[in-house]
């Protein structure tokens, strides 16, 4: 979100290394960070949504999922 003031809560990129959202929607979220080259993945339950999420360019990863059970590999995310 260029040119617009930072949520409430932003951290600087340097205190994450990667995040993870789940309930990604369309991707918007996702793709700021990983644009600022921190390893986003979005995950969501809509099969329509991960595919505008995917098709909208971003270098994040989206992955259909549920929150409460979501598609990640031990290790593969911290926190």
């Amino acid at each position: 979100m260029r040119g617009q003031p930072e949520p409430p809560g932003h951290l600087p990129d340097a205190h994450l290394p990667g995040v993870r959202f789940a309930g990604c929607g369309a991707g918007r979220a996702a793709g700021e960070p990983a644009e600022r080259g921190m390893r986003a993945i979005g995950v969501d339950v809509g099969e329509r949504m991960i595919a505008a999420a995917r098709a909208r360019g971003s270098r994040a990863g989206f992955r259909l999922g549920d929150a409460l059970d979501l598609p990640l590999g031990d290790g593969e995310v911290a926190g």
